[in-house]
């Protein structure tokens, strides 16, 4: 189904409109493109800052510290205790098992020997989904913790599905 547009006209202050210019042609974006884009996310971030937005589709992006477990101690008598390091790598896969209801998929990633970016696409309640936020920032060996939300769901009122704005 083809999508109607409508035409509008807007005034910008002439810095503004300069900016934006070299902005988009850096894109390689066409000028109606880059405002739709604009549009959309300003829409989509001003809509899901308030609390009762429902659910929310987005991605949590963290780097955590990350050291190998040896099987002995030093003395090699007996079993060595987990670091605090890897005590928070098993509480971050304890917290996603925690969160399964509003995690789409995980991604692990080796960036150095001693830093994994883990990468959470999730759906749903966004205090759910900020609440799994907070504890996985709150481990020690939590580095950064990034969140972003990319859209929201919302109810097609001529079908019984839901789908992500569009």
């Amino acid at each position: 189904m083809k999508k109607a547009y409508e035409r509008f006209t807007i005034s910008l202050p002439k810095d503004l409109y300069d900016d934006f210019e070299h902005f988009r042609e850096s894109l390689g974006m066409s000028r109606s493109d880059a405002i739709r884009k604009a549009m959309h996310s300003y829409m989509v971030r001003e809509t899901t800052s308030d609390e009762k937005v429902g659910d929310i589709v987005g991605c949590i992006t963290y780097i955590l510290k990350h050291e190998h477990f040896t099987a002995l101690s030093d003395d090699n008598l007996g079993p060595k205790y987990a670091s605090i390091v890897q005590s928070d790598f098993i509480k971050s896969n304890d917290i996603q098992h925690e969160y399964q209801d509003v995690i789409l998929s995980s991604m692990h990633i080796h960036l150095e020997d001693d830093n994994c970016m883990l990468i959470i696409p999730v759906k749903g309640k966004k205090e759910r989904i900020l609440e799994m936020k907070k504890k996985l920032f709150s481990l020690q060996s939590t580095v950064n913790c990034d969140f972003s939300i990319i859209g929201k769901e919302r109810v097609a009122q001529d079908h019984d599905h839901a789908h992500p704005l569009d």
